[in-house]
């Protein structure tokens, strides 16, 4: 395990697992933020505690999107079943 994180890195630590949840994507995550990818898997790769909400984070994103799909696939189904139709 490597130093504690300062101030400035906690707060981007806290918000790349806030969009992390979001969006499911690390790469998403810490471009969102002006962050590098890298830099994140890093930090995680050196603090098991950080390892952890991450792989917290993905799980809530896939459960999310699990949860979301069949709606989803409702949605696309109803549009489907009116026909074509284009967009000018």
């Amino acid at each position: 395990m490597g130093r504690p994180f300062n101030r400035r890195q906690a707060k981007e630590n806290d918000a790349f697992l806030a969009a992390l949840r979001r969006t499911g994507n690390a790469r998403e995550a810490a471009r969102s933020l002006g962050l590098n990818r890298t830099t994140m898997i890093r930090r995680r790769n050196c603090d098991a505690a950080l390892a952890a909400e991450w792989d917290a984070a993905l799980a809530l994103a896939h459960a999310n999107l699990n949860a979301a799909e069949p709606a989803l696939m409702a949605i696309l189904f109803a549009l489907a079943s009116q026909g074509p139709f284009w967009m000018f």
